[in-house]
């Protein structure tokens, strides 16, 4: 501590300098990712150094992504279908790459609790695919919407429900992780180009998306 002039201003009250000042309130801290230490404020819930290090836990499932977070057409799937999220495209890319048709949010049910439209559809298995981006009981969740769907006598439904978690892994024991191209998760910030919020926008650069490439 150094010994320094009083001028009438609660920001050198008890600071010598503005530095000081901000560096009062900051603490350092362990990045959970890369294990190398940062300094951060100590109201702050930043438990990574770096943007860099949040797409690498994104990329890997670490970091449970919203499902708002990337709505929109993908320019790489043709930009027929407006996802509501990266997870819901990922999948969409595993159907495309195993030849799979497929249905997205095509047939809304009258369940117990109000309306329920199911993410996927797959008509040559006569399988719904619902899709989770955080970690629920997917199957008490499945129980629940075949029990919701039984009781208005919608027969032969089944419904299977995938976590983000349950997917990504599926992915690697399969040796999809790499294989399929552009999966979001895989490098949620390299595959940011490829989301579209307009029809006309994506279709405009579907020839320049990398849909071939493996990162």
């Amino acid at each position: 501590m150094k010994a320094f002039e009083h001028k009438p201003s609660r920001l050198n009250e008890f600071y010598c300098s503005e530095n000081c000042f901000h560096q009062a309130g900051r603490e350092e801290r362990k990045c959970v990712t890369c294990a190398r230490v940062f300094t951060t404020k100590k109201a702050s819930r930043n438990i990574r150094c770096s943007r860099k290090c949040q797409f690498v836990d994104q990329s890997n499932g670490t970091i449970k992504l919203h499902l708002n977070g990337r709505t929109g057409y993908r320019s790489d799937l043709g930009s027929v279908h407006y996802f509501k999220s990266a997870l819901e495209a990922d999948f969409a890319r595993l159907m495309e790459f195993w030849h799979i048709p497929f249905e997205y949010e095509s047939k809304t049910f009258e369940t117990a609790k109000g309306a329920y439209t199911p993410d996927f559809y797959l008509p040559e298995a006569k399988l719904y695919v619902e899709l989770k981006g955080v970690e629920n009981d997917g199957k008490s969740y499945s129980k629940m919407m075949r029990k919701n769907l039984s009781s208005h006598s919608e027969l032969g439904v089944d419904i299977i429900v995938l976590t983000q978690k349950e997917l990504i892994q599926f992915f690697k024991n399969a040796t999809l992780w790499h294989t399929i191209p552009n999966l979001e998760q895989r490098n949620y910030k390299k595959t940011a180009h490829l989301v579209k919020k307009h029809e006309n926008q994506a279709a405009s650069t579907n020839h320049t998306a990398t849909a071939n490439s493996i990162d």
